[in-house]
C-alpha cells in the first residue's frame, strides 16, 4: 500500500475529542449512503477528482470528529470499518453490500465519510460531508381509511408490522379519515392525504408525525398520492370539478411536494379531471389519465404536454402498466346493455417518452375486462389480461400484444402480484371456483397454477408484497384485524399477528 494511503488511513482513525455534532462541509469529496432495509442492499456513492486514492469509513457515531486534515462526520469509534477506493475517470467509486434479514440489527445507524489524496485540494486532502442509513426491517403498512361523508367523518387508523419477525412495529388512531397512501422506503415513511386537506407522514416508530403539511388551495383537494423514487418528492392529484349542463366546470392539477420540507408547487391543467396517474420508471415522465387520453406531466421540470388522445370504442380503461420502457392501458370494454351495444376490451401501447400512440390491439376475451398485470411469462416478457366474465388469464407478449395463451384460474380472482423475488405470481382467489379463498401460486416461465393456502371465512380481498430483493413475504387481513403472512420463496406461513386497529376495509402496503 502506497505510504500516502497508509497516512490517509491513519488520519481517519485519530481518536481526538469529539465536538458537538453538525454538518461536515464537503472538500473536493462527497458521499451518498442509501439503502438500510433487511434483506436488501445497501450502497455508499463517492464523487471525488478522477483518479484519486481515498478511504471510505463506516461507523456506529457520527461525529464529527476534528483530525490534523479536516473535519470528518465519523465518530472514530472502535467498530470504525475503513476500506480503500480509487476513484474511476469520471472520479466516482461506489460499496454495496446486502444486509442480511436479522432482526437483532434493525435501529442501528450507520455512518459513512470519506477522505482521498488529492493535490487539487487544500493541503493535498479531500474531505467528504457525512451521511446515514438506519437499518430497519422490511414493513406492512395497514391502513383503515375510515370515512368522510356529507353526513358526519370516521376517523382512520394506521398500524404496520415487522415483515421479517411478524410483530407490530406502530400503530396510531387519526383524527380523520383518509383519502389516499402511500410508502416512500428511502425515508421509511407512510405518507397520508387526509380528509382535512392535511400531508401527514409517519416513520413506523413513532407516533408524532414527521411531516404534517396543511395543503392550501386545489392541493387541499388532492385525491391521489404518488411517491417518486429517490425520497425527495410526493406527487398529489386533484381531480377539479368536470363540465355538466349548469357549468362548464374546472380543469384538475398536480402538485409537487418536495420533502422533507413539505413545500407545496403547483400545476394547474388548462383542460381535463384526471383521476389517476402513473410513474414512467427512470424518467420524471408521470402520465396523468383524463376522459380522452393521457397527459403526460415531467415533474422533474413542472411541465405539461399535450394530450395523447386513446382510442375509443373499447369502453373505459381499466388499468395501465409500464414495463420495458412502454406504457399499457387497458381498455376494458363493455357487455350489451338495454340502451348500448357491446364493446370489445382492448391493449394500447403508448410509447412514453416519444409521448404517442403505438398500436391498439383489440381483445377476444369475454368482457369487462378489470386488470392487466406486466412480468414475465410462460414465453418470456408478458401481459396478464384477467375479468371475472372470462375466468382465464390472458397472456399476450408485451410490445406487439400478441396472443401467447389462455390459463384458466376461475372467476374470483380480485389481486395479482409477482412475488418479492419475482420467481411467483400470487393470485388471491375470493370464489367457488378455487375451492372457497385462496392464495394461489404461478411459477415463473410456466402455465400452472396451484393452491398454495386456503384462507378460511372473510379473508380482506387485497394483498401487499414486500418489496425486499432478498427475503420474500407477502400480507394479507383476514377477519378485521388479523394479518396473515406467508413467505414466498420458499412458501410458508409466517407468524400471524393480531393488530391493535380493526377495519373490514384495510389498504395493505409495504416497504
Amino acid at each position: 500500500m502506497p505510504s500516502l494511503l497508509s497516512n490517509a488511513l491513519a488520519a481517519l482513525c485519530l481518536t481526538t475529542v469529539a465536538l458537538a455534532q453538525g454538518p461536515c462541509p464537503a472538500v473536493g469529496v462527497t458521499v451518498d449512503a442509501s439503502g438500510g432495509r433487511l434483506g436488501d442492499a445497501w450502497r455508499v456513492d463517492i464523487g471525488a477528482s478522477p483518479t484519486v486514492l481515498g478511504v471510505l469509513g463506516l461507523d456506529f457515531a457520527p461525529g464529527p470528529i476534528p483530525t490534523p486534515i479536516g473535519t470528518i462526520c465519523l465518530g472514530l469509534t472502535p467498530s470504525l470499518l475503513t476500506v480503500a477506493f480509487l476513484t474511476d475517470p469520471a472520479g466516482t467509486a461506489t460499496f454495496a453490500g446486502l444486509l442480511p434479514p436479522a432482526p437483532a440489527f434493525a435501529g442501528i445507524d450507520i455512518y459513512a465519510a470519506a477522505i482521498t489524496l488529492d493535490p487539487a485540494q487544500p493541503g493535498g486532502w479531500g474531505v467528504s460531508n457525512g451521511d446515514s442509513f438506519r437499518v430497519r426491517e422490511p414493513r406492512f403498512w395497514f391502513v383503515n381509511p375510515g370515512s368522510a361523508t356529507p353526513f358526519g367523518t370516521t376517523p382512520g387508523a394506521i398500524a404496520a408490522t415487522n415483515a421479517i419477525a411478524d410483530t407490530v412495529a406502530f400503530s396510531q388512531t387519526l383524527t380523520t379519515a383518509v383519502r389516499d397512501a402511500a410508502t416512500v422506503p428511502e425515508r421509511g415513511w407512510l405518507v397520508l392525504l387526509l380528509a382535512s386537506g392535511s400531508l401527514v407522514a409517519y416513520d413506523g416508530v413513532s407516533p408524532t408525525p414527521v411531516l404534517n403539511t396543511a395543503l392550501t388551495g386545489a392541493a387541499a383537494s388532492a385525491f391521489k398520492i404518488l411517491a417518486v423514487p429517490g425520497g425527495d418528492t410526493l406527487l398529489l392529484l386533484t381531480f377539479g370539478t368536470p363540465p355538466s349542463p349548469f357549468s362548464p366546470g374546472s380543469p384538475g392539477s398536480v402538485h409537487n411536494v418536495s420533502l422533507p420540507g413539505g413545500t407545496v408547487a403547483s400545476v394547474p391543467l388548462t383542460a381535463g379531471n384526471p383521476n389517476s396517474m402513473i410513474l414512467i420508471p427512470g424518467t420524471t415522465l408521470v402520465y396523468l389519465l383524463v376522459a380522452n387520453g393521457l397527459i403526460p406531466f415531467d415533474h422533474g421540470s413542472a411541465t405539461l404536454s399535450p394530450v395523447v388522445a386513446l382510442p375509443s370504442g373499447f369502453g373505459g380503461v381499466a388499468d395501465l402498466q409500464t414495463a420495458a420502457g412502454l406504457l399499457y392501458v387497458l381498455h376494458g370494454g363493455q357487455a350489451a346493455g338495454p340502451f348500448s351495444g357491446s364493446q370489445p376490451a382492448a391493449i394500447t401501447v403508448v410509447d412514453p417518452l416519444a409521448q404517442t400512440l403505438l398500436l391498439t390491439q383489440q381483445l377476444t376475451m369475454p368482457v369487462p375486462a378489470t386488470m392487466l398485470r406486466a412480468g414475465l411469462g410462460s414465453a418470456g416478457p408478458a401481459l396478464y389480461a384477467y375479468g371475472a366474465t372470462a375466468a382465464a388469464l390472458h397472456e399476450f407478449a408485451q410490445g406487439s400484444v400478441g396472443v401467447v395463451g389462455t390459463v384458466p384460474v376461475g372467476t374470483g380472482i380480485t389481486h395479482m402480484e409477482l412475488s418479492s423475488l419475482g420467481t411467483m405470481w400470487l393470485l388471491y382467489c375470493s370464489g367457488p371456483s378455487c375451492g372457497g379463498p385462496a392464495l394461489l401460486g404461478m411459477l415463473v416461465g410456466t402455465t400452472v397454477v396451484v393452491p398454495l393456502a386456503a384462507l378460511g371465512a372473510q379473508p380482506q380481498p387485497a394483498f401487499a408484497v414486500s418489496p425486499s430483493a432478498g427475503y420474500g413475504k407477502v400480507c394479507l387481513v383476514l377477519g378485521n384485524s388479523l394479518a396473515s403472512p406467508f413467505q414466498t420463496e420458499p412458501f410458508a406461513p409466517g407468524t400471524a399477528v393480531v393488530l391493535p386497529i380493526v377495519s373490514f376495509g384495510f389498504r395493505i402496503l409495504s416497504d
